[in-house]
């Protein structure tokens, strides 16, 4: 039995490419290596405030942990994008290595 039943949402994952700008610099480029992928999304915590140095401005920091099927293709340097809202994917683990289902947590800044 797997977790499917209590997946409710669809996300996209994208994965870091890079490629050379005009003016011969890196350039990362995000395309997406998976789509409509159903999971389900948790909150474990805010983590707390933080500057950001290039606006100036207070940004919340919060810590998820998003439930999928474990052929899921997603790493650790990749990006879970749902809606409007971007995570940074910090770790993927099969928890119980079965190949019951993917726990991945993710970081969210807003």
């Amino acid at each position: 039995m797997s977790l499917a039943h209590l997946y409710n949402i669809t996300v996209t994952v994208n994965r870091p490419t890079v490629t050379q700008g005009t003016y011969g610099e890196e350039v990362k480029v995000w395309a997406a290596v998976s789509s409509n992928v159903q999971a389900m999304l948790q909150l474990k915590k805010t983590v707390g405030e933080t500057e950001n140095d290039k606006l100036g401005r207070l940004a919340v920091e919060s810590d998820y942990i998003l439930y999928c099927d474990p052929d899921t293709t997603i790493a650790a340097t990749d990006r879970v994008v749902y809606g409007t809202r971007t995570f940074e994917v910090v770790r993927v683990d099969d928890e119980i290595q079965i190949g019951h289902h993917l726990r991945v947590r993710l970081l969210e800044m807003r």
